[in-house]
């Protein structure tokens, strides 16, 4: 018997009661990337990355924060002021010194938020102007 209008759509057999196992969103981001390492995680700007790509990414950023002293327990805030990402944690980080702490043998130059819209825009304009 439906509940809700829309169920009456839905093929037989559909349950709606699932033992959902407590995890950490930590544990199945992790578990995800080692089922589904070869599988694309996200499609953005004709750039794909796979689950395995993205864990490698989530580790050095990991890292680098790290190096800066976040770990557990720290308490993270993201603000965005004149074109830089600002971490605070007892005192401030910019996107700069994180980018440092992460590549070692030369970090690629920040680009500004303006620059990231544009790049967007100019991405979205050729993409759609054949349609």
């Amino acid at each position: 018997m439906a509940h809700y209008p829309w169920e009456k759509s839905y093929p037989p057999g559909v349950k709606w009661e699932l033992d959902v196992p407590k995890k950490t969103i930590h544990q199945i981001f992790e578990e995800s990337c080692a089922q589904y390492g070869d599988r694309p995680f996200t499609d953005f700007l004709d750039k794909v990355m796979t689950f395995g790509d993205y864990k490698k990414a989530s580790d050095r950023a990991a890292a680098g924060f790290q190096k800066l002293g976040v770990g557990p327990g720290s308490v993270l805030e993201w603000d965005e002021k004149d074109d830089v990402v600002v971490v605070r944690r007892a005192g401030r980080y910019t996107s700069e010194n994180i980018h440092a702490a992460e590549f070692k043998s030369g970090a690629p130059r920040p680009m500004s938020t303006k620059e990231h819209k544009e790049g967007i825009r100019k991405y979205t304009r050729k993409r759609h102007a054949g349609r």
